[in-house]
């Protein structure tokens, strides 16, 4: 019964959003933790279902995996897609990125954050905005035209 109501309102939660509840539910996923508990995760136990035998997951990488197999399940791929479907209205109309927003944006950035994949400081973004702005805007732009959407 759990779950079937954890469904019954994510599915709620779906059909009603808007972009201000889920710029507010990334804030609650983003916010500071109180009790330190996004920094820790305790022991997970899986596969408590009839005939199995339960499963601990203490390491990282255990939970990870974990995590992973619950949230990101395997999706299974329809033969065919009808000509017919139905699709439900967008929720959200798609408007490009502009350059006021990419500047908004790298101005939230905390300065003294370590670099990201691709080695650039935020205090690089944050001192030369003035520099990157218009160059970065019509990157961002044609990513979405052209749909290149990279993995990292």
């Amino acid at each position: 019964m759990i779950e079937i109501a954890k469904s019954v309102h994510w599915e709620s939660f779906l059909q009603t959003a808007d972009d201000r509840s889920i710029w507010t539910a990334h804030q609650y996923a983003l916010g500071d933790p109180t009790d330190g508990g996004r920094a820790r995760v305790p022991t997970l136990v899986i596969g408590r279902r009839a005939g199995e035998a339960a499963e601990e997951a203490s390491s990282n990488e255990d939970k990870t995996r974990a995590f992973l197999r619950v949230f990101f399940p395997a999706t299974v791929q329809d033969e065919q897609t009808e000509a017919s479907s139905e699709y439900p209205t967008p929720k959200f109309s798609f408007s490009p990125v502009t350059d006021s927003q990419i500047r908004r944006a790298i101005t939230q950035l905390s300065l003294y954050k370590a670099p990201g994949p691709d080695g650039i400081s935020n205090s690089v973004f944050i001192h030369c905005a003035d520099l990157l702005v218009p160059h970065l805007g019509p990157i961002y732009r044609a990513m979405f035209n052209i749909r290149l959407y990279p993995q990292h």
